[in-house]
């Protein structure tokens, strides 16, 4: 619940991306956050495309770390950041306004929470039968999204870190979460992307 009264939206936040030969998506992803969040922290690995270009158009903060998986990128990223909230965005999501325009809101209403879980539409382009019978995918009987609502663990304090898996991570040491409804992140993605990372 969002009380007016309480409206301090003086929390910092910064955004973190990892990179690799994702130019047809970062600007997009990046163009995002603009406007929302207080940094944009970028960690490229070592991309052979104009990736760090069109970065460059967004933040001065970009690292460079050989890639070994997802969770280290990440933790590497959230290491750098300069504020106490992070906010994690992958190349192919985007963030609803909505959400985008209230994350400042829920954190000052929510003092004891230290991570927000976000609802998120998964959007498999070129989707069949036969690729839900694979993977059990629950999908949306009309709008056709996967696994909803998908909750991400996406904007918490950057004292925290993610662990227990190098793809399928979770952030771990926080104490109180806080599940957002009606305001979501935006995945898609290609079936091929799809079942290379299911395999």
């Amino acid at each position: 619940i969002l009380n007016p009264v309480l409206f301090d939206e003086s929390a910092k936040i910064s955004a973190c991306v990892i990179t690799q030969d994702e130019a047809a998506l970062l600007d997009k992803c990046l163009s995002n956050l603009q406007g929302y969040v207080d940094e944009i922290v970028v960690v490229d690995s070592w991309s052979k495309d104009n990736s760090v270009e069109i970065a460059s158009k967004y933040t001065d903060k970009i690292f460079f770390r050989k890639f070994d998986n997802h969770m280290n990128q990440k933790n590497f990223a959230v290491e750098r950041a300069m504020n106490d909230w992070v906010l994690i965005q992958d190349t192919d999501e985007y963030y609803e306004y909505g959400f985008l325009n209230n994350m400042k809101k829920y954190i000052a209403n929510n003092l004891t929470v230290d991570m927000f879980l976000v609802p998120r539409i998964n959007i498999i382009k070129d989707l069949d039968e036969d690729l839900v019978r694979k993977y059990n995918f629950n999908v949306h009987p009309f709008f056709k999204w996967v696994n909803y609502p998908d909750q991400q663990e996406r904007l918490f304090k950057s004292n925290l870190r993610h662990n227990i898996h190098p793809v399928h991570h979770h952030v771990v040491g926080y104490k109180n979460a806080y599940f957002i409804l009606g305001l979501h992140s935006v995945h898609v993605k290609t079936k091929e992307k799809q079942i290379f990372q299911n395999e």
